[in-house]
């Protein structure tokens, strides 16, 4: 068994207004998009994004969608 002690760890707990300054620091348009449109109250939780990688490395994002409540399926994006 590794035992492995851990100096200093990346996660901290911050404001709300703190968490969207450092996730648009992030460079991957998939990681950053989604976190900030729910920070923002943009969207509800159950969203859900899809991306299409381009063939120059690009990712090109689909419209988002949200679970509606009440609706089997999905239903197109609707800002909240």
């Amino acid at each position: 068994m590794t035992t492995r002690t851990v100096t200093s760890s990346p996660c901290s707990f911050c404001s709300i207004s703190d968490g969207i300054e450092r996730l648009e620091k992030l460079p991957f348009r998939v990681l950053r998009e989604p976190a900030l449109a729910r920070l923002r109250g943009e969207v509800r939780p159950g969203a859900i994004w899809s991306y299409v990688p381009g063939a120059d490395s690009t990712v090109t994002l689909l419209t988002p969608t949200e679970l509606v409540e009440g609706v089997t399926g999905f239903a197109p994006f609707r800002p909240v």
